[in-house]
C-alpha cells in the first residue's frame, strides 16, 4: 500500500516537471528564432490583390490566387503576357506557329473564351469570339499579374476558367527622370529596342514605356514587326483627390508563308485602350470614378509568295 501511495502522489509532480521543461525548451526555441529572424525581418506581404474586386492583403485571401510581381517578371525570359502565363501552374498559353501569332489562354482546361483578361480593369476579351489575345500586352509596364482561378472569379463575371488581372506600374515620384534603354539581338535578324522612363514634373507624375520588335521569322517570308507603347499621368486635384490617365497602344504586322499554296498570309492587329480615373479620399468617403475604352482591330491579307501580288483582303 505504501508503494502504491507513493506512485499516486508522484504523478502530478512528474507532470509539473515535464510541463516546466517544455516551457523552458519553448523559451529557448523562441530565443533562437528571434536571433535568426529578428522582428524587423518579418513582414506581411505588402501586395494587395483584387480577387473579390476589392483590395486586401495576400495573407487574407482565401481564393485560389497566383501573383507574379514585377521583380518576378524581370527574372523570367518573357516579353509579352502570354509568355508569362506559360510559367503559371494550371495555365496553358497556346502560342501560334511563329512569333507574333495570336495566342489563347486556358485555366485548368477551360475554354479560352471563359478566361477574362483585364488591364487596369479594362477587359480585353472581344465581343466577336469572346477571347482575348495576351500577346498584345507587353510586360514593360506591368507592376503585377494576378490570376484568380475557378469559381472564385465569379465576382468579375467569369466563373468557369478564371481571371487574369494586370495591374500597371505607378508613375514616377522623382524630379530627376529614371529609366533605361535596352537593345537585344537574336537569330533570324531578330531585334528589340525598349525604352522606360518615369519621373515627376511639378505635381504631375508620369510613366512612359515603348518597345519595338522586328524579326525575319523562322520560315521563308515570315517577318514580324510589333510596336507597343504605354503612357500614364497622375495629377493631384486639391488635397484629397487624384486624377490618373493612362493610354496603351499595340500594333503588329505578322506574315506567314503557306508553302502548299505558295501564298503569304499577312495579319494586322491594332489595339488602343485607355482609362481616366478620379479618386477621392476624404474622412469617411472613399470614392472613385472611371472612364474606360478599348478599341481592337484586326485584318488579314493574302499575297502571292513569288510575285508579292495581293490575292484577297
Amino acid at each position: 500500500m505504501l508503494i502504491t501511495s507513493r506512485h499516486a502522489q508522484s504523478g502530478p509532480a512528474l507532470l509539473c516537471a515535464i510541463f516546466m521543461l517544455f516551457c523552458l525548451a519553448s523559451t529557448a526555441w523562441a530565443a533562437d528564432d528571434a536571433a535568426l529572424y529578428p522582428p524587423a525581418a518579418i513582414r506581411l506581404e505588402p501586395i494587395t490583390v483584387t480577387a473579390l474586386r476589392s483590395e486586401m492583403l495576400v495573407g487574407r485571401v482565401a481564393e485560389n490566387v497566383t501573383i507574379y510581381s514585377a521583380q518576378k517578371l524581370h527574372s523570367l525570359p518573357v516579353h509579352n503576357l502570354d509568355e508569362v502565363l506559360g510559367y503559371v501552374p494550371g495555365v496553358s498559353a497556346g502560342v501560334g506557329s511563329q512569333l507574333g501569332r495570336p495566342s489563347a489562354v486556358s485555366i485548368h482546361g477551360s475554354n479560352s473564351r471563359d478566361v477574362l483578361i483585364m488591364v487596369d480593369d479594362i477587359p480585353f476579351n472581344t465581343q466577336l469570339s469572346g477571347q482575348a489575345n495576351p500577346n498584345r500586352i507587353p510586360v514593360d509596364n506591368i507592376e503585377r499579374v494576378e490570376l484568380i482561378k475557378g469559381a472564385s472569379s465569379s465576382a468579375w463575371g467569369s466563373s468557369l476558367g478564371g481571371v487574369v488581372n494586370v495591374v500597371t506600374r505607378e508613375v514616377g515620384d522623382s524630379v530627376v527622370p529614371k529609366g533605361s534603354v535596352t537593345n537585344s539581338f537574336g537569330e533570324f535578324a531578330s531585334r528589340k529596342d525598349s525604352l522606360d522612363l518615369a519621373g515627376k514634373v511639378g505635381n504631375v507624375g508620369y510613366l512612359f514605356t515603348d518597345s519595338y520588335f522586328t524579326t525575319d521569322g523562322v520560315h521563308f517570308k515570315s517577318p514580324v514587326r510589333e510596336d507597343k507603347s504605354f503612357g500614364k499621368l497622375a495629377v493631384p486635384v486639391g488635397d484629397q483627390a487624384r486624377l490618373t490617365g493612362s493610354f496603351g497602344y499595340s500594333y503588329g504586322d505578322v506574315r506567314e508563308w503557306d508553302a502548299p499554296g505558295g501564298v503569304v498570309n499577312r495579319s494586322l492587329y491594332l489595339s488602343r485602350y485607355g482609362k481616366l480615373r478620379m479618386d477621392l479620399d476624404r474622412p469617411g468617403v472613399d470614392m472613385n470614378l472611371a472612364y474606360k475604352y478599348n478599341d481592337q482591330k484586326a485584318a488579314r491579307d493574302v499575297f502571292d509568295a513569288p510575285t508579292g501580288d495581293q490575292l484577297s483582303a
